[in-house]
């Protein structure tokens, strides 16, 4: 559910009322609901989508609560599909060490990086990055 009022009143205005605002509540269905979400998901994005089905739920419970609509029809809906999240990379040697260089070479990227030492700590990342074993050429996941 967004989650404050002007969310509920965004999704409201940019998403619901303007495919679903000509239709009358009894009118809706389990079908057009899904093709509106669908619609809404290759326009803008899975994370609307999911709000305005939130706010479509919210919507079609109060409706189904005052006995406009028999149940709400968003409950039975498909769920949103979302992109998979690409698994993270380790570093090689080769990639650490360049990116150490390029670190060193700008002292305006080091102030970004928090210090747990000194604010003169130029080596706040240093060669027990978690990176590749050199000798093997194994990956390593963890900071240890």
């Amino acid at each position: 559910m967004p989650h404050n009022d002007a969310g509920v009143r965004n999704r409201l205005d940019q998403q619901v009322l303007p495919g679903l605002g000509n239709l009358r509540v009894r009118e809706l269905s389990v079908g057009t609901i899904e093709r509106h979400l669908r619609l809404i998901a290759g326009k803008h994005g899975p994370a609307v989508a999911k709000m305005t089905k939130s706010v479509l739920s919210g919507v079609c419970g109060l409706a189904a609560r005052h006995d406009a609509l028999e149940r709400n029809p968003v409950g039975d809906s498909g769920s949103i599909q979302t992109s998979a999240k690409k698994a993270p990379k380790a570093l090689t040697p080769d990639e650490a060490r360049t990116l150490l260089a390029e670190l060193d070479a700008d002292g305006s990227a080091l102030a970004l990086v928090p210090s747990t030492t000194s604010p003169s700590n130029t080596t706040l990342v240093d060669a027990t990055l978690p990176c590749a074993d050199e000798a093997s050429g194994n990956r390593m996941g963890s900071f240890g």
